[in-house]
């Protein structure tokens, strides 16, 4: 079975200058986390997510409004052809650590999105059983789960008086204050 029949088609879109609040409207319209960003030819130029609007409101401590999507949008895309094989859709799935692909023709024009909702959904429904066994499934959100980097040392976002370093997963600690932290505030 090949993405074609899986995807979902016509998605929702808006374009470089389209401001956070218009992308984030269409999500709540649409009921999804992502919005494809096109030119005026319908030639696919990023991503939008719910969580890049989030992040650059906080970030930049201005409303969705005063945004531009051009500005957030993620650039460095992995899509997906209709002809290639929903196998193959979830191997760029698990490998690149993507929960959704988009789906572009010869011409680079959007034709829809690929999300793993998208195969679990066909999946349990029997459309594509026998292409799509739950162990693949299960090994894409098990690399979703991954940390992406787990080489480095998680970073330090600094706030007006509370340094918060992310925790590796399993593990919470609590904030604590910049200044008055020391290790045996930390062992307690």
């Amino acid at each position: 079975m090949n993405v074609e029949a899986v995807m979902t088609r016509d998605p929702k879109t808006c374009t470089t200058t389209d401001t956070l609040h218009r992308a984030a409207n269409l999500m709540w319209e649409t009921d999804c986390g992502v919005i494809p960003v096109v030119d005026a030819n319908g030639r696919l130029r990023g991503l939008v997510t719910d969580r890049d609007v989030c992040m650059a409101t906080y970030t930049q401590g201005k409303a969705p409004h005063d945004i531009q999507v051009e500005s957030v949008m993620s650039k460095l895309l992995f899509t997906l052809a209709p002809s290639d094989s929903v196998q193959t859709a979830m191997k760029l799935l698990q490998e690149r650590q993507v929960r959704r692909a988009p789906v572009v023709n010869d011409a680079g024009a959007l034709v829809g999105i690929l999300s793993l909702a998208d195969v679990v959904h066909a999946s349990a429904s029997g459309v594509i059983a026998k292409d799509v066994k739950p162990d693949a499934v299960l090994a894409v959100v098990h690399a979703l789960t991954k940390p992406r980097h787990a080489d480095k040392p998680a970073a330090k976002i600094e706030t007006r008086d509370v340094i918060v370093t992310p925790a590796p997963r399993g593990k919470v600690e609590p904030a604590k204050s910049a200044p008055a932290a020391t290790k045996a505030s930390r062992k307690k």
